[in-house]
């Protein structure tokens, strides 16, 4: 995810609680053994894959995959190192998984119905986010790896090579460029680059790399590459100018695997993100803004039409950021996360008439969508509960009124709130600043309330 630069017209009001609240109530402790769903993958209707965090050996935190299956959760891996990329098998009988010991990166694939993982393929160096496709039949995968521009062929082991005789000479590296550390990280030789792998041949190569990176950083994930139904082309997000350091202009490209050649398909000066294929295969959606270098500017929710080489806009009649988004499974119309008076609310937007678009929830905070022809799965979460996975029914959109009812499938931290008492969440809204006609612009505040505080009684505020 992208950091975001916000307006001040969402204020957040913490109201500070006692020390009984923290010490009898919710205590660090009890935060710190959260169990946190990293990331999810739907299989089908039934099974679910999640990554999920934990702090259960107390001493750090463990990483591991795990089966939701009817409810009933299967632990998948137990070597609590598990934080890396996964992807699930098209169709369904697999979880390739990313692991990293000693230096040394393995793909695994492991039986979902039962069984040992086993090993794909040894790396020469840490690979990231997976992506798997099919071609009749036949699996592939696509990862992303840093490799060095000079490394021409066989660039994963050239670039191990290369940097582990770097690291026998100077640490120090010269910058001849602004753009050096994008957020929290250095920006040194080696640019992303993104590879396909054949599953039953165990041989990978570079698809695309260049001076730029794939996915796109600092934020950049697997969300950021998509690759057609048929298997043909590959469709990315990547900054490509000359003032990388100040400018926020990613473009949208479609490589057509065949040729070797690839085609622009965005048109903005802004950011072009998170691109996905429709899945008939006709269009692309991706995330668009129009201003180079102004983070804030409104994100919104773009198709282009790969058959009359169109772009369509179609969350202009919605005033606020597109958060996140997913494909319907007839291609028809776009599951779309919006972000909405502190809130991140799901809302379904067809593609025959974008301004029907239908509001699927309210003041609930939506992190992810996954869709499938009969049921629509999301991740929930609030301002002191981590995210949770639920499930509703795919809904006829033409007799649907009101939002719909989700059925909560996983409740990690029953045990740790059990008997808590957590503070009441209020939503308000008060007079800011003043305008020239005299009346007032509206700021929107939540107070956490504590639990037992009584009528009359008063509290610090930090606003």
């Amino acid at each position: 995810m992208r950091f975001k630069a916000h307006l001040l017209t969402i204020t957040f009001v913490l109201i500070l609680f006692s020390n009984t609240l923290y010490a009898e109530r919710f205590t660090i402790d009890d935060f710190q053994n959260l169990r946190v769903i990293k990331e999810f993958k739907v299989v089908s209707d039934k099974e679910i894959v999640l990554s999920i965090r934990d702090f259960e050996n107390k001493e750090k935190f463990n990483y591991d995959l795990y089966l939701l299956r009817d409810k009933n959760l299967t632990r998948l891996t137990y070597s609590g190192k598990g934080a890396g990329s996964f992807d699930i098998s098209k169709d369904g009988k697999y979880v390739y998984f990313v692991f990293t010991r000693d230096d040394k990166t393995t793909l695994y694939r492991l039986p979902l119905s039962g069984g040992e993982s086993e090993p794909v393929i040894d790396l020469p160096q840490e690979i990231d986010n997976i992506k798997t496709f099919a071609i009749q039949k036949k699996e592939y995968i696509l990862f992303t790896s840093n490799i060095l521009p000079e490394c021409n062929s066989d660039e994963l082991k050239c670039t191990k090579e290369k940097m582990s005789q770097l690291k026998k000479t100077t640490s120090a590296y010269v910058y001849d460029s602004l753009y050096m550390r994008p957020w929290n990280s250095y920006r040194e030789r080696t640019r992303s680059g993104l590879f396909i792998l054949d599953v039953e041949k165990k041989i990978y190569k570079k698809m695309i790399s260049g001076d730029f990176d794939i996915p796109p950083l600092p934020f950049g994930g697997a969300e950021d590459f998509d690759i057609s139904p048929d298997g043909k082309y590959i469709v990315y997000s990547a900054k490509k100018v000359k003032n990388i350091a100040e400018s926020t202009n990613l473009d949208i490209y479609e490589f057509d695997i065949t040729l070797s050649k690839e085609v622009k398909i965005s048109e903005s000066n802004g950011a072009d993100m998170h691109p996905s294929y429709s899945p008939d295969g006709r269009y692309i959606a991706f995330t668009t803004q129009k201003t180079d270098g102004f983070e804030s500017d409104k994100i919104e929710l773009a198709i282009y039409d790969r058959k009359e080489k169109k772009i369509q806009i179609l969350s202009s009649h919605i005033d606020n950021w597109v958060e996140g988004f997913y494909w319907s499974t007839d291609s028809k119309g776009i599951f779309a996360i919006i972000e909405e008076r502190g809130y991140n609310t799901l809302y379904y937007i067809p593609l025959s008439k974008s301004t029907s678009s239908q509001k699927l929830t309210d003041r609930e905070n939506i992190k992810k969508v996954i869709a499938t022809k009969k049921s629509l799965f999301v991740s929930k979460d609030s301002f002191y509960k981590p995210q949770e996975i639920f499930v509703a029914d795919i809904p006829k959109f033409e007799q649907t009124k009101g939002t719909l009812k989700f059925l909560q499938l996983t409740n990690l931290n029953s045990e740790i709130y059990k008997n808590k008492t957590l503070p009441e969440i209020l939503d308000i809204t008060y007079d800011g600043s003043k305008r020239k006609d005299g009346s007032f612009n509206k700021v929107q505040a939540f107070v956490l309330k504590p639990a037992d505080i009584k009528k009359g009684e008063r509290a610090p505020v930090i606003v």
